[in-house]
């Protein structure tokens, strides 16, 4: 499949551990490259980091993470032990993701009364925390002032099992954020679906490494992919309604434009196009009231048989 890889988010089906482990067991089974667990506080069942490590422990061959985690919820050197601690679990296993938070951290907000600053300060507290783990993992003694954050000769042990760090896969789509991913990404991850659109912005990551001198190969891309997978259009209809509701969503709010929505042969189209644009992994959230269906007819139908 020409190293394109298939991964599945998971986190707001599950109030049971026994069924979410039986889950996890399947996606490494069907060989899906990684399981990544929601950070919510609302839309999430379990806590991640915790849920990450139990995960961790119970599996032997898939990778996982969160599917983002932002400073809005933990200061970078909490979110630093918490990682080194699922990567030393796993033994190498983490895949660390992060981003500035949007729906779902604004939503939290709204409910909980948590963080949710401003773009241009969540983009600030992302970039000086990325910093700040960086050098943690890396350096002995680690001391920085910045605007978000402000560390005296810290340290923290153990570090992760991977060398020089976990690879790091960074969500955005600003001109800001591109930037960002550019000077600390392995990975830079988009869930714009509009090939327009996408193009756009692989053509503005292209500029930014050239104006950097920086190599547009080595910086991976990963494009995360709503899928509601069903050939019933009535049932599809009414399984995207109640999935947008429980985002907090209108169900003619652009973000579900996004949302790929459709049978086999398009859902393979799909895949097959992105991979010509460049995308190495993509990332599936599934819109689903039947998820063990869903999570066998994707990988039978889509990754088993597509032309990638």
């Amino acid at each position: 499949m020409n190293n394109v890889k298939f991964s599945m988010e998971l986190g707001n089906q599950f109030n049971n551990y026994l069924q979410l482990q039986d889950y996890v067991l399947l996606l490494q089974d069907l060989g899906y490259y990684a399981i990544y667990y929601d950070d919510a506080l609302h839309w999430a069942g379990f806590e991640c980091w915790s849920i990450l490590t139990a995960i961790a422990e119970n599996t032997q061959k898939i990778r996982m993470g969160p599917s983002m985690s932002f400073f809005s919820y933990r200061h970078p050197v909490l979110l630093a032990k918490a990682a080194a601690t699922v990567d030393i679990v796993s033994d190498g296993r983490l895949e660390f993701r992060v981003g500035a938070g949007d729906i779902g951290v604004r939503n939290d907000s709204r409910r909980f009364g948590t963080s949710f600053p401003s773009p241009t300060k969540r983009v600030c507290q992302l970039r000086e925390g990325l910093e700040i783990i960086k050098s943690l993992w890396c350096d002995e003694i680690t001391s920085f002032n910045g605007k978000s954050y402000n560390l005296l000769e810290a340290s923290v042990l153990p570090i992760p099992v991977q060398k020089p760090t976990p690879p790091f896969t960074i969500a955005g789509e600003g001109t800001k954020m591109l930037e960002l991913c550019v000077d600390h990404a392995n990975v830079w991850e988009s869930s714009n679906t509009d090939h327009i659109s996408y193009e756009r912005m692989v053509l503005e990551i292209n500029g930014i490494c050239k104006k950097k001198s920086m190599d547009t190969n080595k910086l991976g891309r990963s494009l995360e992919v709503f899928v509601a997978l069903n050939n019933n259009k009535n049932n599809m209809e009414k399984i995207v309604r109640n999935h947008a509701e429980l985002m907090g969503l209108s169900i003619d709010d652009p973000w579900i434009n996004r949302w790929l929505i459709g049978g086999v042969e398009s859902c393979r189209k799909f895949f097959e196009d992105f991979v010509n644009l460049g995308v190495r992994e993509f990332v599936i959230v599934p819109i689903t009231d039947d998820l063990k269906w869903f999570i066998e007819k994707f990988s039978s139908e889509i990754i088993k048989k597509s032309g990638i």
